[in-house]
């Protein structure tokens, strides 16, 4: 990446990978760049409205979104603004705010709608649906079976997967929900072989990917990688450098794994990395 951060956010729109925001020692970070895997070349585009960490970040159609998290302009306290990116015209566009300023929730995008999902906030349960076309947010009946922050989550067709965190008590998670966005219910997945915090998740190919995190009962940063295969969790190749508050996005059946912290907890600012590894099946 062009500079390293920690709790970064990315999103693929185009076939292109877009990393924002994040933490660095000085504070919230408004860096915004895009990765052409094609070209195998990163560059910087306009920075972000504010530096933001613990946000949602999502492509839809052209666009890529940011929402939630901790900015710079909101002086450490959850924010529920919205802005999107236009890819061709590059520029930012305020958009409606979330029903509710939030931190460590997730910005998903399944179908033709974006969800957000997770953190704190008011009401953390409650799972937002946003609609680019009216530009406006609606809660959906089903709410989140186990509120959470730091959870990893991946999509595949019209399904959202939501994996470990911390719940808003502490407990750290190995409980594995699936929301169907067509019906929207909730069911169980198959349980994380550990509970794990702030790691990264994706599908690549058929198969269901976590790596990363931390394991916060060893208090440490972990290297692991699993992939869910015939509904249980195997291990695979790890990762060469131990880090959490990464992310991460699949571009032609290639994992590119990026950013985070090897410290444990508040030591991931102080030893932020700008490493990209890239995983083939």
């Amino acid at each position: 990446m062009e500079s390293a951060r920690t709790q970064v956010r990315s999103a693929v729109v185009g076939g292109e990978i877009y990393v924002a925001g994040g933490s660095t020692i000085t504070g919230q970070s408004d860096v915004f760049e895009v990765y052409d895997p094609i070209a195998n070349h990163w560059h910087a585009l306009q920075s972000m409205p504010d530096g933001r960490e613990l946000f949602g970040m999502a492509g839809l159609g052209l666009s890529v979104y940011i929402a939630g998290g901790l900015s710079s302009w909101s002086k450490g306290k959850p924010t529920a603004t919205v802005y999107a990116f236009d890819t061709k015209n590059g520029s930012w566009k305020k958009r409606a705010d979330l029903p509710e300023a939030r931190a460590g929730l997730s910005l998903i995008a399944a179908g033709n709608a974006l969800y957000a999902i997770g953190g704190r906030g008011t009401s953390a349960s409650s799972v937002y649906r946003y609609n680019p076309d009216t530009d406006q947010w609606s809660t959906l009946k089903a709410a989140l079976p186990e509120t959470r922050t730091g959870h990893a989550y991946a999509v595949k067709g019209e399904r959202i997967f939501v994996m470990g965190g911390r719940s808003l008590s502490g407990q750290a998670l190995t409980r594995v929900d699936i929301l169907d966005t067509k019906s929207g219910t909730w069911t169980s997945g198959p349980g994380l072989p550990n509970a794990i915090v702030s790691a990264t998740a994706d599908f690549v190919g058929e198969r269901l990917h976590i790596a990363g995190g931390t394991a916060p009962l060893a208090h440490r940063t972990l290297t692991s990688h699993w992939a869910l295969d015939s509904g249980k969790w195997i291990s695979a190749k790890a990762l060469r450098t131990a880090r959490q508050g990464l992310t991460s996005a699949t571009v032609d059946g290639k994992w590119y794994v990026m950013g985070g912290g090897a410290g444990d907890g508040a030591l991931a600012v102080f030893t932020e990395t700008d490493a990209v590894e890239i995983y083939t099946p």
